[in-house]
């Protein structure tokens, strides 16, 4: 493809375990190749006493810097949008505001996509879908088609929960006997640790954080650690990763309540990523409305042929803290958590 820059002063051979740098002197950079190719001439170079021959099985290693996109070249937004756009098909039309709402978010520091700094290396065939999805990830954003039939962001960004949502689903809004209450523990730990910045030489992630933990959790789990490790390949600011562990951790320590119902037609206008405000008392399910409403974030919208009906997943989150909600007592995940660094 393009490249910015070229650094001529590091190129790097590596034969067998061992690595070798070129002098500067050895490299040329091709004209009219956009920095793409380049020329070594044996010059400087010695391994075990004798000049540089090559040999089939040498890797070289040159850092560069990557094209020009249309936002900031080190945003992970707008790097994600430019792999859609250039690899994917996706017409720059086809996002909506949210892209460029995110991509410019300054706060709070843990939030602040504009300055949390990533770098993307593909050598593999990726699909870019999945690719993208990924880098998004690991800013805590989702991407999703919208109603719109346009590429949107979702976030899992405890700043941007709605607290009190206009709209409510209450008992008429569900379809009798379609409501199915269900808990996940697939995605719950209260112990992680981030591996970060992706090394292309190595092949691997080259650092890991320390380990975090979120003690209230472990001790509500009867001090049983649930352990993850958790990668960020374009992240390479250890303190933008940490940011990132311990927010994910904080909103996983507590386990995961989703709602499976059908709704009516009143909520056509609702999209994924949607946040609603429930009040619904059926049966032994209770979540009736009080001071602090309870909320929940619609997962998955569906509509259901021959029916008028909509079917519908809302993550509850009446057990996760969260800016102007408390959750019950023994609520042990949410925005405000304790999480401790292990020594």
């Amino acid at each position: 493809d393009v490249y910015k820059r070229q650094d001529t002063a590091t190129v790097t051979l590596f034969r067998g375990d061992t690595y070798y740098t070129f002098s500067s002197g050895d490299i040329t950079i091709t004209p009219a190749t956009n920095n793409t190719v380049f020329t070594i001439t044996q010059k400087n170079l010695m391994i075990d006493a004798s000049p540089w021959i090559y040999e089939s099985g040498d890797e070289f290693y040159v850092r560069c810097q990557g094209t020009n996109i249309s936002g900031d070249d080190w945003n992970i937004v707008e790097q994600a949008k430019d792999l859609l756009i250039r690899f994917g098909g996706v017409s720059s039309l086809e996002f909506d505001a949210s892209w460029a709402t995110f991509a410019a978010k300054n706060s709070p520091a843990q939030s602040a996509i504009a300055n949390i700094l990533s770098r993307v290396w593909v050598q593999e065939s990726n699909k870019v879908i999945d690719l993208a999805a990924s880098m998004l990830e690991q800013v805590r954003l989702e991407p999703f088609i919208n109603r719109d039939n346009k590429w949107s962001l979702s976030s899992l960004h405890f700043d941007e929960i709605e607290a009190a949502p206009t709209f409510k689903v209450r008992n008429w809004d569900v379809s009798k006997g379609s409501l199915q209450i269900r808990t996940s523990e697939r995605n719950n730990f209260n112990r992680a640790q981030a591996d970060y910045s992706f090394d292309p030489a190595k092949g691997q992630n080259a650092f890991s954080t320390a380990i975090y933990r979120n003690q209230d959790a472990i001790t509500q789990a009867n001090n049983r650690e649930i352990s993850k490790l958790i990668t960020f390949p374009q992240l390479y600011v250890e303190s933008d990763v940490e940011n990132q562990l311990i927010e994910i951790l904080r909103l996983a320590s507590g386990y995961t309540e989703f709602i499976d119902c059908v709704l009516t037609p009143r909520s056509f206008l609702k999209d994924i990523g949607d946040y609603v405000q429930l009040s619904i008392d059926i049966g032994s399910i209770e979540f009736s409305e009080a001071a602090s409403p309870i909320v929940g974030m619609l997962r998955d919208l569906s509509y259901i042929p021959g029916t008028m009906g909509i079917g519908a997943t809302i993550w509850v989150y009446q057990m996760i803290n969260f800016p102007g909600y408390t959750g019950p007592t023994g609520t042990v995940a949410g925005f405000d958590k304790t999480i401790t660094k292990e020594v």
